[in-house]
């Protein structure tokens, strides 16, 4: 039987005099088991906030929690390529005059390195 403070839902904290059972047995000092499958934990568990549950692993957070909780894997959208605007086709890059085609709108520079040399060149007037 696990002990429990007073209010408390989460049945994961031992009792010192259970602690004490379990090293003198096991050769190990554990003071949680895990809520979901019951095995002792060690230094490392896996909590959410404000809920007085640990477990074990992150796995059998996932397994043991509500549908409600459990994280929604989302994919990563890649944008679309018609939504991307480029610059008008004759738009040259200010530092070589490189054609900025497949460069996004409002690109002057074909690149970083072009961007600095450029600026390097012509320092802002104040």
């Amino acid at each position: 039987m696990v002990a429990h403070a007073a209010g408390e839902d989460s049945m994961s904290h031992l009792a010192p005099a259970q602690s004490r059972k379990v090293f003198d047995q096991y050769g190990s000092w554990v003071k949680e088991i895990c809520d979901g499958c019951g095995r002792p934990i060690g230094g490392i568990s896996w909590t959410i906030y404000a809920d007085p549950r640990a477990w074990c692993s992150a796995e059998c957070r996932e397994t043991h929690l509500p549908p409600e909780w459990r994280h929604a894997k989302t994919e990563k959208k890649k944008p679309d390529q018609a939504a991307i605007a480029f610059p008008p086709a004759g738009k040259i890059c200010l530092s070589c005059s490189t054609p900025l085609a497949g460069k996004r709108a409002g690109s002057d520079f074909c690149g970083d390195t072009c961007r600095k040399r450029f600026h390097k060149k012509n320092p802002p007037k104040s």
